[in-house]
């Protein structure tokens, strides 16, 4: 019985006929469950003698069924319900009441007993019925009642009602956990389960779920219910955990708490999209029979309504895998058990038939050589009509990949088919396939660069003729020069705009100040085009590929291949183009202007008068008289002896060298 559901007056009485002494309520509520407790476990206990007389009984026990029909008459919900389990309580407290009331033999007092009792076992059939009937028409989904129906059960609801009188009274009070060896287990808190807290999330594990792993945890661990009740801290978070404080107000056990979650977690139809989900769980091919059963055992024994064998039985048949069921014969199993034996049969066909391996034609092995297998082939023999003798043909060679005759498939044409193999389309490869193909014939693939011991893009780039390796950063949205960068640019006499100078945000957070920018001619294979730059010296990197480069030049880089190429649209936005030399009718008024600039800057640098410089032929002149005096004057490289001056040129030529032992 639920002890917390007993009034004052029931307590006292359970502890009394102990002789246990009596207090507050939850003193006795505590006294009575240890009392219990023992009771369970098989420890000897000695009552005291009863000390009620029969007409303290008599009335007791009348005052209490009278509750009792009260609380009937309003009753209207299933066997969890906190309502059931206060008429359980209170059914099960007043028939051992009622045992034990003594009648002294007297002919009155026994009818009087007689009455109280039959009254009692009507109020218990008449909750056992009002429970079956809400669970029979709220609960049980309809394709279920169905399916009952189409197995023929007839049985099914009077098998519910039989199992209902024999389970009517639950006594929450269990016997905990007992090793075989009779010692008891060591107690392990749940703080130290490692589990999972229950949350709420529809995400996470159901509830369902959550309380059969708390159970058999529990049952492992050696905990009671009542140091479950207590460690909500350890068992929920978030929401649940707010729910489970509201709930610890109002119950007393560990039950009652189960019921709440229970009816706060589980939606309204819960069963019938239990049921419908678990006739959607087919076997898959990879689980044994009895994986598979045991996993529909724990959707059968999760539906809170009772289902029948043999509806059982039906779902799983229909549900299992076409191996099993094109082998399965008349008589069909009638029984799960049975199912599962006969499908274990089969399995261990199944492996016998997979571990079959042919006789080896190989007879050098053989200890017993001409029991050995041996490959005999037969051989068409075709008559020669031209002459008197005979002639065997063999058998004619077939290609395996053309499947025409004549040849084998090392020469095969087919062989050698041609297929793009980017989009697997025949007759193209991925330059002439028009899907894959850069303008419908080309396509333009360049391997990406590395700097040393860096596995990020770089990208081979010349300014000028200079050549730049340029990190290609898809996170930058401008491209920056660096320090090293910009010394190798500085004797370029490129214009640089100190008036633009920002502040720049790096992708470790620190934060740069730039100098200024500048329009730089990047040529990238046969592109150029012209893109401006920040100068930011405080950075290492020599220059920074950022997003408005890789607009301007059409970059698309693909790093699982390492390789990159031009798309088909580049998007140049207003960036200027330098791809080849523009009339000057066409230049903007702002390009004349710069390109005036430009040409009275240099005529000034030329001086009054044009001409050819002779300081390029002089070197030229200089360096072929230094070769011809290298190739004419040799030494000894094996003469030790022979000392140099300083500052005296020593010229020397690449030959063999003789026997080094010399």
């Amino acid at each position: 019985m639920y002890i917390n559901r007993l009034d004052k007056e029931e307590l006292t009485y359970e502890l009394t006929v102990r002789g246990i002494g009596t207090g507050s309520c939850d003193e006795m509520r505590h006294r009575l469950a240890l009392a219990i407790q023992m009771e369970k476990e098989g420890d000897s206990l000695k009552y005291p003698k009863y000390p009620y007389s029969f007409h303290q009984d008599a009335d007791a026990v009348m005052k209490t069924l009278d509750n009792l029909a009260q609380l009937l008459m309003s009753f209207d919900n299933g066997r969890g319900s906190s309502e059931a389990m206060k008429i359980q309580t209170k059914l099960s407290h007043t028939l051992g009441r009622l045992d034990n009331m003594e009648t002294a033999e007297e002919e009155e007092n026994m009818k009087k007993k007689s009455e109280l009792l039959a009254l009692a076992l009507s109020l218990m059939e008449k909750f056992i019925e009002k429970t079956e009937n809400f669970e029979k028409n709220k609960m049980v989904p309809a394709s279920l009642s169905l399916l009952e129906s189409q197995v023929e059960v007839n049985t099914f609801q009077e098998g519910i009602h039989n199992a209902s009188r024999s389970s009517a009274i639950v006594e929450t009070v269990q016997p905990e956990p007992r090793s075989s060896s009779g010692a008891v287990n060591k107690t392990i808190l749940p703080h130290k389960w490692d589990l999972k807290k229950f949350s709420g999330d529809n995400k996470g594990i159901s509830v369902n779920a959550f309380f059969e792993r708390v159970e058999e945890l529990r049952l492992a661990r050696n905990v009671s219910k009542g140091n479950l009740l207590e460690s909500g801290i350890d068992l929920f978070s978030d929401k649940a955990y707010q729910f489970y404080k509201d709930c610890r107000t109002r119950v007393h056990t560990w039950e009652e708490l189960v019921v709440e979650f229970r009816g706060e977690y589980l939606s309204a139809n819960h069963n019938d999209v239990l049921f419908e989900e678990l006739q959607r769980r087919t076997q898959h091919p990879t689980e044994t029979i009895g994986i598979y059963l045991a996993i529909m055992s724990g959707y059968f024994s999760r539906l809170r309504c009772p289902i029948s064998e043999q509806a059982k039985l039906s779902i799983i048949m229909k549900n299992l895998h076409p191996f099993y069921q094109d082998r399965l014969t008349d008589p069909l199993p009638k029984t799960v058990a049975e199912l599962r034996m006969v499908c274990r049969r089969l399995e261990a066909r199944r492996d016998i038939i997979n571990s079959y391996a042919e006789p080896t034609s190989r007879r050098g092995n053989a200890i017993e050589k001409d029991l050995a297998f041996v490959d005999v082939t037969e051989e068409i023999q075709s008559m020669d009509i031209a002459g008197p003798s005979s002639r065997i043909s063999k058998k004619e060679i077939v290609c395996y990949r053309c499947n025409k005759p004549g040849h084998k498939a090392i020469g095969c044409a087919m062989a050698t088919k041609i297929i793009c193999f980017k989009c697997k389309k025949e007759g193209y490869t991925v330059r002439t396939c028009p899907t894959c193909s850069k303008k419908g014939n080309e396509t333009q693939h360049f391997i990406l660069d590395h700097a040393q011991n860096d596995e990020r893009p770089y990208l081979k780039v010349s300014v000028l003729g200079k050549p730049l390796l340029g990190l290609l950063d898809s996170g930058a949205s401008a491209t920056i020069l660096g320090s090293a960068g910009w010394k190798l640019l500085k004797d370029l006499e490129l214009n640089l705009d100190s008036s633009k100078a920002v502040r720049c945000t790096v992708a470790n957070g620190q934060s740069v100040q730039s100098i200024g920018e500048c329009e730089i001619p990047f040529r990238v294979r046969d592109r150029i085009k012209l893109i401006t730059v920040l100068v930011v010296p405080e950075l290492l990197h020599t220059l920074i590929l950022g997003a408005n480069f890789w607009k301007s030049m059409g970059i698309v880089p693909d790093l699982r291949h390492n390789e990159w190429h031009f798309s088909d649209q580049p998007i140049c936005g207003s960036i200027n183009e330098m791809d080849h030399l523009r009339g000057q009718t066409i230049l903007s008024p702002l390009q004349e202007t710069r390109l005036k600039a430009l040409i009275d800057r240099n005529v000034a640098l030329m001086g009054e008068k044009l001409g050819c410089t002779d300081l390029a032929e002089h070197e030229v002149r200089k360096r072929l008289d230094e070769a011809t005096k290298k190739n004419e004057r040799t030494y000894n490289l094996r003469r030790r002896h022979e000392e140099f001056l300083p500052n005296q040129m020593v010229w020397k030529r690449n030959f063999v060298l003789s026997d080094a032992a010399k």
